[in-house]
């Protein structure tokens, strides 16, 4: 991915990982303030939570995104340290915030926000243990 210039090469700032966090933790709240109010934004920043949490766990491995695509960038390197299940759905909601962003509103029920939400929790839950337990690796 680094030769495709999809990803490069940091030197880790002391705070990198703990601000990711800290943004995925107030997307996530965000997201839980408006599921009753629009579904849409409730989603969108469940992505944006995932994606958060998804630049930790690059970040702590010395990568971050780079080049254009980066949240699909992001999707790729995941694929490489968590299972398939979750970056398949992490790969769906990219898609699906990408419509919300560029081309039609209204398309996100409020199951959908609850299930982004949930989805979102568990994703940046698995991230966390990942790290706290000093294994960013794959598997």
């Amino acid at each position: 991915m680094e030769l495709e210039g999809r990803i490069k090469k940091i030197s880790l700032k002391p705070h990198y990982v703990t601000d990711q966090f800290a943004m995925a933790d107030h997307y996530l709240a965000a997201a839980q303030r408006n599921l009753d109010v629009d579904p849409d934004l409730a989603y969108g920043r469940s992505y944006a939570a995932m994606l958060a949490a998804g630049r930790a766990l690059m970040g702590i491995t010395g990568y971050i995104p780079d080049g254009h695509e980066k949240y699909y960038s992001v999707e790729l390197f995941l694929q490489q340290f968590l299972e398939s299940k979750i970056t398949r759905q992490f790969g769906i909601m990219r898609q699906k915030r990408h419509t919300l962003e560029y081309d039609q509103i209204g398309i996100i029920s409020p199951d959908d926000a609850t299930n982004a939400i949930t989805t979102a929790e568990t994703f940046i839950q698995l991230i966390r243990e990942k790290i706290a337990h000093n294994n960013p690796g794959p598997g």
